[in-house]
């Protein structure tokens, strides 16, 4: 398969990166609606060219995801009807916590399906639960 043209993209200040089969994804202040959408556009695009995608997502300071980036992220989630993405979430803080809860719910609700997502202190505690996700990906992909 033909690999993304990008290896990196700068939404805002939002840092996002491609490493393997892993997007890493820095935020950082208000996530907003049009950066949502192009981060979904990326991470679509890298999912179909490599076949398998994981995401690790890194909070970085004050940061928010607006409603409407919220509503984007779940009515997007599930592009093509392909398994969802497994996406470990950096920041183990309450307000972490309840962003992303509010986030992984819009998509739990909008698509009816399980979330694959796990909060870590760091990014090398969240690798061996990310590899199992995407053994396990690989295989909901190749059915």
């Amino acid at each position: 398969m033909q690999a993304p043209l990008s290896r990196s993209l700068v939404l805002g200040e939002q840092l996002v990166s491609l490493d393997g089969e892993v997007v890493n994804v820095q935020l950082r202040g208000a996530f907003s609606a049009p950066e949502a959408n192009a981060l979904l556009d990326y991470i679509i695009g890298c999912d179909l060219a490599l076949g398998n995608l994981g995401m690790v997502v890194v909070t970085e300071g004050d940061f928010s995801i607006t409603p409407e980036a919220r509503r984007s992220i779940a009515q997007r989630s599930n592009f093509n009807g392909r398994p969802l993405m497994p996406m470990a979430v950096i920041g183990t803080g309450t307000a972490v916590r309840a962003i992303f809860v509010l986030l992984i719910n819009a998509i739990r609700i909008t698509l009816r399906k399980p979330v694959p997502v796990m909060f870590f202190a760091t990014v090398e505690a969240s690798h061996k639960w990310m590899q199992d996700q995407l053994r396990e990906r690989a295989q909901l992909v190749a059915k």
